[in-house]
């Protein structure tokens, strides 16, 4: 299997199983095409990727590519809901990374000078959002 135009040879790849093999066969070559899918995300962007794999599956590489997009967005908007944010130290830094100590009131005069940043700790799951991301 290639991907992109310069031919970057991807991992070896065994024969994919066709549709009339038994389920065992379709699912083993299934999970190490995937696995090599894993192994290369980070070094070729995921529309790469996706189109090498159309080229030895009969699948739509654009509804897969809408498909994860959807995903990403969903986890990247998940980052931003109250639901997900956990105790533990909150706080808020300044332009130069300094900690700022701590709010006297709410009222906006009253805030500490050059606040710029607020740091805070969050659980994402994404296998909440899509059962497939593991």
């Amino acid at each position: 299997m290639y991907i992109r135009k310069d031919k970057h040879a991807l991992s070896t790849l065994l024969h994919l199983a066709s549709l009339t093999d038994p389920a065992w066969k379709r699912g083993s070559t299934f999970d190490h095409l995937a696995t090599v899918m894993k192994d290369h995300i980070d070094g070729h962007s995921i529309a790469d990727l996706v189109s090498a794999v159309s080229t030895e599956m009969p699948i739509s590489t654009e509804s897969a590519l809408m498909e994860a997009n959807t995903a990403g967005e969903q986890i990247k908007n998940a980052a931003f809901q109250i639901e997900n944010l956990y105790g533990g130290e909150m706080y808020f830094l300044t332009s130069g990374r300094k900690k700022v100590k701590g709010f006297k009131s709410a009222k906006p005069e009253d805030r500490p000078e050059d606040i710029a940043h607020f740091v805070f700790h969050g659980h994402i799951d994404a296998n909440g959002i899509d059962a497939r991301i593991k």
